[in-house]
C-alpha cells in the first residue's frame, strides 16, 4: 500500500476495532481514583473513563472510554477532560510494569500526546494505594490548573 495509503488503512482497522471491541481491560483501582475525581468536579461535562456512562456507572464491563484521534493514530486515554485537553494515566502495576519496551511505548504515546495539546498526568497505582487523598489532591490540582 506504501507509507501513506499503509498508514491511512492501519488507522481505520484500529478505529474499528476500538468501536467493536466493546470490553476492554481496565484497572477497577483506577476507577476508584476516577469516581472520587469526577464526585469532586464543578463541570462534568466532556470527561470519559470506562464505567462513566452519561454520568452513571456502569459495572457491566464495557469501557467508556473516549477515543482520542492523534497524528498518526488514536489511543483511549484512562481518564479525560476535553474541555481542558488534559488526560490522566493510571499506570497499574500489572500493565505498566519496568521494561524498556513499555518505557518506550509510553514515552512516544505521551509525546503524542503533547503533539496535539494536551497536558497528561500519570498517577502509579502504588503510589495510590500508599496515599489515596495525596494522588486525589495532585489529580484535582491538575484537572483546576
Amino acid at each position: 500500500h506504501g507509507d501513506e495509503l499503509g498508514l491511512q488503512k492501519w488507522s481505520e482497522r484500529q478505529v474499528k476495532w476500538q468501536q467493536n471491541y466493546k470490553k476492554s481491560n481496565f484497572s477497577k483501582v483506577s476507577q476508584t481514583l476516577f469516581w472520587e475525581l469526577y464526585n469532586n468536579l464543578i463541570d462534568k461535562t466532556e470527561i470519559y473513563f470506562a464505567q462513566l456512562n452519561n454520568g452513571i456507572l456502569d459495572d457491566s464491563g464495557k469501557n467508556h472510554e473516549y477515543t482520542l484521534k492523534l497524528n498518526k493514530s488514536s489511543i483511549k486515554p484512562d481518564f479525560i477532560d476535553l474541555k481542558q485537553k488534559k488526560i490522566i494515566e493510571f499506570d497499574g502495576t500489572y500493565w505498566h510494569r519496568k521494561n524498556p519496551e513499555n518505557k518506550k511505548r509510553e514515552d512516544y504515546r505521551d509525546r503524542c500526546i503533547l503533539e496535539i495539546g494536551y497536558s497528561i498526568l500519570h498517577v502509579n497505582e502504588q503510589d495510590f494505594k500508599t496515599n489515596k487523598q495525596e494522588c486525589i489532591d495532585k489529580c484535582i490540582k491538575f484537572l483546576s490548573e
